[in-house]
Formats: C-alpha cells, structure tokens, sequence
C-alpha cells in the first residue's frame, strides 16, 4: 500500500513538474512575442507583462510542492548536520510540521481571498483575479500533501532510528542534475 502510494506521488510529481515546465515555456514566448513586438513593430502587447506576471505566481505556487517533496528548499543545515539522527529527525519533524500548518493556513485563505475577489477584473488581461488568487489555494495542496509526508517519514526516524529513502524522489534528483550538468557543458 505504501509502494502505491509513494508511486501516486511520484505521479503527482510528475505532472506538476510537466506544468511548471509548460508555464515556464509560455511565459518565454510572451516575453519574447512582447520584445519582438515593441523592437520590430513598435507595438507592445498591454497584457503580456501581466500575463507573465500570473503564470509565474502559478509556477511557483505549484513548484514549491516539488521542492518540499524532495527537500530541497534553500536552507541553512550546518546546526541539523550536527545533531544525532534521532534528534535531526526531530527538527526536521518540526520544520515539516510548521510547513504542513502554513500550508493549511494558505489553504484556507487562499481559497476566501479567491472567490472573494472574482469580481475585481485584472487590467491587462481583462480577467477575474480570481484566476490569479487561486493559484495559492491551489499550490497549497500538494505543498500540504508532501509536508505532511515528510514529517510522518522524520517522525518514523525519530521512533525507529531508521532513515526511509524514496526511490522516486532519489530518480528524480539524479534526472535534475544530469539536466544542470549537461546545459552547464
């Protein structure tokens, strides 16, 4: 059962990594449709600054889901390094457990913040905010669903002395750093 699961989440994973990507490669083209635009026929596109502005508020909302699952959050870890792995596990613990309750707390608001502001019309675009807003409610889930993943495992450490390593999360990192290593060639 837990096999299924961590395989969901791998799932999870992977498609959200797939629309991060996607949005990050909308958002190049409208960067590049709005320089080409205003430098070759001094036009500019009045939606495309804002535009960019909202997927990335989305790439990120969703992106730092990702990251919490493979713990890779920028971070000073010299004091945890320190510890003994029962007591590291611990403070990862609580490191996860306050992700899970802010997590929940962007849940709850984000998800007022949007439908209370579906009236308000964005600008350029000539949309619902709410559009935007929902992004937080949204990239809230699954950053809840991996904090709260990832305290269980540390808690399990903290308990058995014995470190869970997922092979999903580990595949993952190793295709990330083959893709760093090979555009710095």
């Amino acid at each position: 059962m837990l096999d299924k699961f961590l395989s969901g989440l791998a799932v999870l994973s992977r498609v959200t990594q797939v629309l991060c990507q996607c949005l990050l490669m909308l958002m190049l083209t409208i960067i590049v449709s709005q320089v080409l635009a205003r430098y070759f026929f001094s036009i500019g596109l009045p939606w495309a600054e804002e535009a960019t502005r909202y997927l990335l508020v989305w790439m990120v909302m969703l992106g730092v889901g990702l990251i919490t699952r493979m713990d890779d959050h920028l971070g000073i870890r010299a004091f945890q390094e320190m510890l003994p792995e029962r007591l590291r596990a611990f403070s990862r613990f609580i490191v996860f457990a306050c992700t899970l309750f802010v997590a929940i707390l962007l849940a709850v608001y984000g998800y007022g913040f949007a439908t209370g502001s579906s009236f308000i019309i964005s600008a350029g675009l000539q949309i619902s905010m709410a559009w935007a807003y929902f992004a937080i409610f949204v990239g809230s889930i699954p950053l809840a669903l991996y904090a709260a993943v990832n305290a269980i495992i540390e808690l399990r450490v903290v308990f058995t002395g014995k470190r869970f390593i997922d092979p999903n999360i580990e595949a993952d990192r190793s295709k990330l750093v083959l893709l760093l290593v090979e555009e710095q060639d």
